[in-house]
């Protein structure tokens, strides 16, 4: 008995420890809910729905803007520009927050309790599935939320047999419909469990249940777009290029490392489900199965695996006596513990990221708020600017739009993402494209092989690079007469009003790009160009790194 007692002790000991681990990882990754750059057009689209209702066509693109736009997440769009205008970008990564624990630290862990199972192996396994990509502020937090509410209507069916909760889930999926694409797999869920108990012989409520499959096929047709938001999800198979969207990419071919944790996961779930698949509905095994083939063929579904086989996993693992803690029932007090754990984790840890009052600004891993900063201050620049998708989603966000582009890839479409991207990567004909769309200025991502063109190529000056971003103004005089008016607005050649840092990297920077064009320059046999290139360079900065080779250039042009 005193074994047992200690056994206990220690085990719920070391429950605990894991539990606060999850904690933890929570709080360490709530930064993440402002990390998506798509948060920025959804509030601005949002805003935009509030004051003119849903727009016919797009109304922050120069680009395409007579296409016509199917805003599919528009009820979502709606919540963030509300809760915009009420709070800022800091009420909408708490929300977004709250949202997140609620799944990851009270609906897992309460579900799987419930089911039986040991509170040290739910906190094990729940430790392995907090990632950033649960926490964007994106149309998929409702879809994450539905998965589990539809989860817990279904296997209450399946256990109990028909009741009036099953009507929940028309309205559920017009809501569905209206915030986010992934409405299919609500229907999906739906139908297989539905279907499944028509297909035995006795059935019973056999007229309800199909009432009640047509009652949720109808509701995704209650949007503002009718049949055509269906056919718009259903293009998303050729439009966009997917090739050039993360999170549509493999996780073994691509992220492999960024998600061991989760395909640890995976495995432990498989290995689970299938040694205890008799305690494993059939519905269960399908939805499962077909979630993780997804996950592994696009990272973006990693969330909808994890939500699809914790469930069954949990049966399985309740069925075997290492795993089953004999407690079955777990008091409404309990679960109300975890909801208010959830709800204080998630607001101690957005406050200790971003205090109220601060300002607040998207965390991408490489921040365009810079480069913003700049482009705010100088609007004239982004009047017809070609840019990078980040930085478009950026000026949306700063009431400087229309834009070249932004991440809304599927409005923009496969052939002309493939045109842009062949460009940004400056690939063959990369020239010609930005002189048939003829922009007035650029704003580059450096890590692209278009900047390095950018830097050798006589038709562009930097006149800004904060060495995630850069911006360009054409090489004619035009483009030289706005040149000189930014320097002098920068402080003159001292740049005394930028940064103590960024006047450090800038002469560097403008000192590189005019011994690269001088250097083209003269492979073509300018001399004279070249010079004057040359002379440029030198008059940036006496203590740049390039003035000796600059100096030694200026002398071998002057001899010969």
């Amino acid at each position: 008995m005193l074994n047992t007692k200690f056994e206990n002790l220690l085990t719920n000991s070391f429950a605990f420890l894991l539990f606060l681990f999850c904690l933890s990882k929570f709080g360490a990754n709530i930064d993440h809910t402002l990390q998506c750059g798509d948060t920025a057009w959804l509030i601005k689209t949002g805003q935009y729905i509030i004051a003119h209702g849903i727009p016919a066509t797009d109304p922050f693109s120069f680009t395409c803007p007579e296409r016509p736009i199917v805003i599919y997440q528009w009820l979502f769009a709606t919540a963030l520009g509300v809760l915009f205008q009420h709070g800022g970008l800091w009420l909408v990564g708490l929300a977004a927050g709250i949202v997140t624990a609620f799944i990851f630290l009270c609906y897992l862990p309460v579900s799987m309790i419930r089911q039986g199972v040991k509170p040290i192996y739910v906190f094990g396994l729940l430790s392995l599935v907090c990632s950033p990509i649960f926490f964007w502020a994106r149309p998929q937090l409702i879809s994450f939320v539905l998965v589990a509410v539809f989860t817990i209507i279904l296997e209450r069916f399946r256990s109990h047999g028909y009741s009036k909760s099953l009507w929940l889930l028309p309205p559920l999926m017009v809501l569905w419909a209206n915030t986010h694409s992934f409405w299919f797999i609500g229907l999906a869920m739906v139908a297989t469990y539905l279907l499944i108990e028509l297909a035995q012989k006795q059935c019973q409520n056999r007229q309800r249940l199909l009432i009640l499959l047509f009652a949720c096929i109808g509701a995704i047709l209650l949007n503002p777009y009718g049949w055509g938001l269906s056919a718009y999800n259903l293009s998303f198979t050729t439009e966009p290029d997917f090739g050039s969207i993360r999170e549509l990419q493999p996780v073994l071919l691509t992220h492999p490392r960024f998600f061991i944790n989760h395909l640890l996961y995976l495995s432990l779930a498989w290995l689970v489900i299938l040694k205890g698949r008799s305690a494993v509905p059939l519905a269960g095994l399908i939805l499962a199965a077909v979630a993780s083939v997804a996950a592994l063929m696009f990272y973006r579904f990693v969330p909808m695996a994890i939500l699809l086989t914790w469930p069954y996993m949990g049966l399985a693992l309740s069925r075997m006596s290492i795993f089953n803690s004999n407690q079955t029932k777990v008091s409404n007090l309990a679960t109300w513990g975890f909801a208010a754990i959830a709800i204080i984790s998630a607001v101690f840890s957005f406050l200790h990221r971003f205090p109220s009052g601060q300002p607040v600004w998207f965390t991408n891993s490489d921040t365009n708020l810079e480069t913003t900063t700049f482009l705010k201050r100088h609007p004239a620049l982004t009047k017809n600017m070609f840019c990078d998708p980040a930085i478009g989603n950026s000026l949306i966000f700063e009431n400087l739009s229309p834009v070249f582009i932004d991440t809304r890839f599927d409005f923009y479409g496969r052939k002309f993402c493939t045109e842009y991207n062949n460009c940004f990567n400056a690939e063959e004909g990369w020239q010609s494209y930005l002189a048939k769309w003829q922009p007035s200025s650029l704003c580059v991502d450096d890590s692209y092989q278009i900047y390095q063109a950018l830097l050798s190529s006589p038709d562009w000056l930097l006149v800004f690079d904060d060495q995630h971003f850069s911006v360009w103004l054409p090489n004619n005089e035009v483009g030289e007469k706005k040149r000189r008016e930014l320097v002098t607005s920068m402080g003159g050649r001292e740049l005394s009003n930028l940064a103590l840092q960024r006047r450090q990297e800038m002469p560097e920077q403008l000192c590189r790009k005019h011994a690269l064009t001088a250097i083209s320059y003269l492979s073509k046999g300018q001399k004279q160009l070249a010079l004057k290139e040359i002379e440029s360079g030198l008059s940036w900065s006496k203590q740049s790194k390039l003035t000796a080779f600059l100096e030694r250039l200026k002398k071998h042009i002057e001899k010969n």
